[in-house]
């Protein structure tokens, strides 16, 4: 069986209310890639897209295309290596829209992920739930960084 890597993505998405043509396109990205045993970080990368997102005709040249291929090939190149011997897992918040803007917008990326996602929101929502803390469970404090012990003992409890 192929061993796992985790595919921490911390993405920020943009709001709805740029362009129905570029849904939740994900215009900051940051990520970290650990090892099975969380021993390891095996790589980081970090890249603000600098998307123009002012709307125009479908006919007209798409001024984001060639800054999205750009970081899809980054990405894809960074993962390339590790691809041929385990599965990369995605654990990421807002999952669902992440994928969606990953299938779309960064298709070469996508292809590397195992297509098994861990969705943080679920995680955390566990914790606050487990933690029978349950007058401040809706106070629950997002961070942009990763509680690694955290996740680690989650994944460890749902093998």
């Amino acid at each position: 069986m192929t061993p796992n890597l985790y595919l921490f993505l911390n993405a920020e998405l943009s709001n709805n209310n740029y362009n129905e043509i570029y849904p939740n396109l994900i215009f900051k990205l940051k990520y970290s890639l650990y090892n099975e045993n969380f021993e390891t970080c095996l790589s980081k990368y970090e890249k603000q897209l600098n998307l123009d997102f002012t709307p125009i005709p479908k006919s007209q040249y798409n001024p984001y295309q060639n800054s999205l291929r750009m970081t899809d090939q980054e990405i894809y190149d960074d993962l390339k290596s590790l691809h041929d011997n385990y599965n990369i897992i995605l654990i990421t918040e807002n999952a669902q829209v992440v994928i969606k803007s990953l299938k779309q917008y960064f298709p070469k990326t996508f292809s590397y992920l195992y297509h098994k996602v861990i969705d943080l929101d679920s995680i955390r929502l566990l914790f606050s739930i487990n933690n029978h803390n349950y007058t401040r469970k809706h106070d629950y404090e997002y961070s942009s960084e990763y509680n690694i012990d955290e996740i680690k003992y989650y994944l460890n409890k749902i093998k």
